[in-house]
Formats: structure tokens, sequence, C-alpha cells
């Protein structure tokens, strides 16, 4: 029964992580794509100007 336990509070563990991280994955990734918006604007810019 002690593997179980400990299964089972990895397993809370596990899901608490995930739900941490998946904000955090979703923010980094919308940043990226905000900075890589932000250096095609500016470059598109630069070449049109």
């Amino acid at each position: 029964m002690q593997l179980g336990k400990i299964l089972y509070q990895y397993g809370t563990y596990y899901l608490l992580a995930r739900l941490l991280f998946a904000p955090l994955q979703f923010l980094s990734m919308v940043g990226v794509f905000q900075v890589l918006g932000i250096f095609y604007r500016s470059r598109r810019c630069l070449l049109l100007g």
C-alpha cells in the first residue's frame, strides 16, 4: 500500500505541475510569437522605409 500512496502523491503533484506550467507554456509561446511579429514588422518597415 505504501507504493500506491507514493504514486497517488506523485500523481497529484504531477497534475498540479501540469496545471501550473500549462499557462506558463502558453504565455511563453504567445510571447515568442509577439516578438517574432514585432521583429517581422520592424524589418518590413526598414525594407520599405
